[in-house]
Order: C-alpha cells, then structure tokens, then sequence
C-alpha cells in the first residue's frame, strides 16, 4: 500500500512547475493591463484637469488670449505620460453673447514597453462666465 503511493506522489512532481509555467503568461497580462488601464486613466484626468485651469482663467477673465490659456493649461499636465499635449479653447468671456467657456486639451497616451500606437484622450471642462 504504501509502494502505490510513493509512486504516485512521484509522477505529480513536476505538474506544479508546468501548471505554473502554462498560467504566468495570463496573470502578468492581466497585471500589465490593470497598470496601464491605472496610468492611461490618470493621463486622463491630468488632462481634464488642465482643461479645467483653462476654462477658469478664461471665465474669470484673467487671460489676456488664447495664448495664456494655452500656457496655463500645458503648465498644468505634469504627467511624463501624456505627449503631444494640444488645447483648444473657444470663444472668451469678453465675446458678446458667450455665457460659458469651454476649453478642450487633447493629447496621446503611449503604452509601457509596448511598440502600440498611441491612444488618443481628451479633458473638456466648461466655466460660466
């Protein structure tokens, strides 16, 4: 009895190594996914954020054009993971009829260590004037 069992447990030894080697390769894209799901979602938020800042110095009036928006708004994305950062404002407060601002900041996500193209993003804020 005891020579059937010794025997068995002997064929299972290196099942554990190749159930191992067969299921890594899932667990560390699922891992990868959930990380760059995580930065592209703060590369999104960092632009909306900077959409935001534009919005609000345009509505208060404290931008002199578009070019001070534009500034205020790069000034804003500190991410190293957006690039190509653009923005696109539309009419100011001191226009006639114009009762909101909105401003938009787009820009393009790269993956980590992938050769993928880039995933475009985009904050849109919008202020009262």
């Amino acid at each position: 009895m005891t020579r059937i069992r010794r025997s068995r447990r002997s064929d299972d030894r290196g099942a554990v190594a190749v159930e191992f080697a067969l299921v890594l390769p899932l667990l560390l894209a699922i891992l990868y996914g959930i990380l760059d799901f995580g930065r592209a979602y703060n590369a999104q938020e960092t632009l909306t954020q900077a959409a935001r800042v534009g919005a609000r110095l345009q509505s208060l009036g404290k931008a002199a054009n578009d070019s001070s928006v534009q500034k205020a708004a790069k000034d804003a994305v500190s991410s190293a993971d957006v690039t190509d950062i653009a923005v696109k404002n539309s009419e100011s407060c001191t226009a006639p009829g114009v009762t909101e601002v909105t401003v938009t900041v787009t820009g393009s996500f790269v993956y980590l260590g992938l050769p993928l193209p880039g995933i475009h993003i985009e904050g849109k804020a919008t202020a009262p004037c």
